[in-house]
């Protein structure tokens, strides 16, 4: 576990609406990870090395965040972030396994959002699920070969759905390739 009975290594989806509060979360996970505290007020961490990709934030936005949950404390120094990285057509996928290659200490990484890194065309004969699946699995193969969490920050639908997992966008696809998956559920405006 990364993050004990939450977040295992691998990969992992949390999905949610927009402006839920999905980021606000992996910050505040990223935060306790990187100092080796409670996640969460109550789950052990395995501590280690944190990689944030927050691809849709500037440095102004994650410095007021940070403000806001660090409290006054340092900020860990074994959380790095990036606000900008390469599409899923212009090596995102090869970036990132030169990057924990070469980061061995790096065991979790955060990206938010998984749309960010996507490959942006397909193959021709390739349908939806098919698309939804390579693209997760290649994450999930990275993750499994250097043992680190991969974290994809993902939107719902629009629409409920009896089974939680079904609200996650895009097919099936992104379901079977995920070990992990969590959606971000909440009243609007609601702090619990």
């Amino acid at each position: 576990w990364l993050i004990e009975g939450i977040l295992p290594m691998g990969l992992g989806i949390l999905a949610g609406k927009s402006k839920i509060g999905k980021s606000w979360l992996v910050l505040a996970l990223a935060i306790a990870v990187a100092a080796g505290r409670l996640a969460l007020g109550k789950a052990n961490t395995f501590q280690c090395d944190v990689l944030y990709l927050a691809m849709e934030d500037n440095q102004r936005r994650l410095q007021k965040r940070m403000r806001s949950l660090l409290k006054g404390e340092a900020a860990p120094e074994r959380l790095t972030f990036a606000m900008t990285w390469e599409s899923g057509d212009n090596g995102a996928l090869e970036r990132l396994d030169e990057y924990l290659e070469h980061h061995k200490a790096c065991r979790m990484v955060i990206i938010d959002t998984f749309v960010m890194v996507r490959r942006r065309a397909g193959n021709k004969n390739e349908n939806a699920y098919e698309r939804d699946y390579m693209d997760m699995v290649a994450y999930r193969l990275l993750a499994q070969r250097h043992n680190v969490c991969i974290l994809l920050v993902h939107h719902t639908k629009k629409q409920d759905a009896s089974d939680v997992f079904d609200m996650i966008s895009g097919t099936t696809g992104m379901q079977g390739a995920a070990d992990t998956m969590m959606v971000l559920a909440r009243p609007r405006g609601s702090l619990n």
